[in-house]
């Protein structure tokens, strides 16, 4: 019996902690956390919910003569039943549709306690706890005035930095206190009359100017909105791609370090500037990329490095302090010249060696890339391997030796744009692989396991619940917009 496609995992991470080991993942408007001890399904974020519940309240005020204004709920209502709150397991959807139809941006806390995810549409910044159980429960809700195109935690979890694509980069913090809540007010508009006693005569009209006058003249209480007061840092003239946090040790104390602020726009450029308070001072650019730059990746072992990717066909390792170029490597084909665009770069540290393994995926294909990125900046290009799917994320499980990649199930591999014509029996919605490192070589070998099994027999939901041509092609032209849209970036 053919099944319906189901939405792929398009945000994946691994969250190893003492008391617990989950993979938190999004797929459609959904978050996912999956035990990656058997692969249950721990919990679902929005469970089911009463339709007088609703994950974003939006009313405009019918009394007052100020311009209407969203009104969105910042804080899980005080029962944590609606969507707000707690996420039990289960996929059941929503009485209420949502506001929001994917989360293209989903990072952990160091600590591994806390999810900062980005709900698409509405533009809310969402911050949840996982518990011992692995169930996730919102914490805090924030609307932000332009959609987020990267998300970085400072590395005492105590700041979300987010950069918009308007070119803004600007601090939250991540746990709300009442004080960090205002009340903005508009000030509320002048009313000029149509017309005035010189015009009008009639008895009729006279009475109807006068009412009107004294309606818009009563002074009324204005409705004044919560907001979240948002620190802005710095900003770019050109829209904003990506952003990364380091951390080097300070030149002035041998007890701190300094913190550091990497953002990549569509104008090719890196800019190097230092954390708060002094966000005005530019330590430094990387220049050399002939288009946009969609990735920036800092190894953790190896801080002082940053490795780069766009829409050209080269990767680029740098001394991101100076600006210098350390190392270039094409990674375009023959075929694919000045086509590609570097979907994503993982760096993770090997066992018993000081050298760093590298992995890059590009835009809608299904190969993964893999280099060893030695102390001295050098990639060795090391032996491609490729999936069932196009690549749309990588984790690294540590403390298992384990890869998760998530695979697109509904494109066709090596495609953005075609839809695979026949959906037979579940999908395999996630692939693992184990790495060999011997004689300065990376091999990566597929590995199967009952985890796989019970992922893909639970499965996402459908990405269309009836079979009507117009519907699924709606549905199918959303989808690959959500998941393949870096091309965007480049100029025409």
């Amino acid at each position: 019996m053919e099944s319906k496609p189901q939405y792929p995992f398009h945000c994946l991470r691994y969250v190893g902690r003492k008391d617990l080991n989950v993979i938190i993942a999004t797929a459609g408007a959904k978050i996912y956390s999956i035990s990656a001890e058997d692969g249950r399904k721990l919990s679902t974020w929005p469970p089911a919910t009463n339709p007088s519940n609703g994950a974003v309240q939006v009313a405009s005020d019918v009394h007052g003569d100020e311009p209407p204004e969203k009104r969105r709920k910042l804080t899980p209502s005080s029962n944590g039943k609606d969507e707000q709150g707690v996420a039990h397991g289960g996929s059941a959807s929503t009485a209420q549709p949502l506001a929001w139809s994917s989360i293209p941006i989903m990072v952990i806390s160091h600590s591994g306690r806390y999810v900062i995810a980005l709900t698409g549409e509405d533009k809310h910044v969402r911050v949840f706890e996982i518990g011992v159980d692995g169930v996730l429960t919102q914490l805090t809700s924030r609307p932000v005035p332009k959609r987020p195109c990267g998300i970085s935690l400072s590395f005492d979890d105590s700041t979300i930095f987010c950069a918009d694509k308007a070119g803004d980069v600007y601090a939250l913090p991540l746990l709300l206190s009442e004080d960090e809540i205002r009340l903005v007010s508009r000030t509320k508009k002048h009313y000029p009359p149509a017309a005035n006693t010189l015009v009008v005569h009639s008895k009729r009209n006279l009475e109807t100017l006068r009412q009107q006058l004294l309606h818009h003249g009563q002074a009324r209480p204005t409705t004044a909105n919560p907001t979240v007061k948002r620190d802005i840092l710095l900003g770019h003239v050109s829209m904003l791609t990506d952003l990364a946090i380091a951390s080097l040790p300070s030149s002035t104390s041998t007890n701190n370090s300094q913190l550091f602020i990497l953002t990549s726009d569509r104008d090719e450029q890196i800019r190097v500037s230092r954390g708060p308070p002094q966000t005005h001072v530019i330590e430094s650019y990387c220049l050399g990329h002939e288009a946009f730059v969609s990735k920036l990746c800092i190894p953790a072992s190896l801080p002082q490095i940053l490795i780069s990717g766009g829409g050209d066909d080269y990767l680029f390792v740098w001394d991101w302090r100076t600006g210098q170029v350390l190392h270039k490597i094409p990674i375009a084909s023959d075929r694919n010249q000045g086509k590609i665009v570097v979907r994503g770069i993982w760096a993770f540290s090997i066992d018993g060696s000081s050298s760093v393994a590298v992995l890059v995926a590009l835009d809608g294909s299904p190969e993964l890339l893999s280099f060893l990125l030695l102390q001295d900046g050098s990639l060795l290009p090391q032996k491609s391997f490729e999936t069932s799917g196009n690549v749309l994320d990588v984790t690294w499980a540590e403390d298992k030796s384990t890869l998760f990649i998530s695979v697109d199930t509904c494109h066709e591999p090596g495609s953005i744009e075609t839809w695979k014509k026949e959906f037979k029996g579940n999908q395999s919605l996630l692939e693992t692989y184990t790495i060999k490192f011997q004689d300065e070589m990376l091999t990566f070998n597929p590995a199967s396991s009952q985890i796989l099994e019970n992922i893909k027999a639970e499965g996402t939901e459908d990405v269309y619940a009836v079979v009507d041509e117009s519907c699924r092609l709606k549905a199918q032209k959303s989808l690959s917009g959500v998941l393949y849209n870096l091309q965007n970036l480049r100029k025409r």
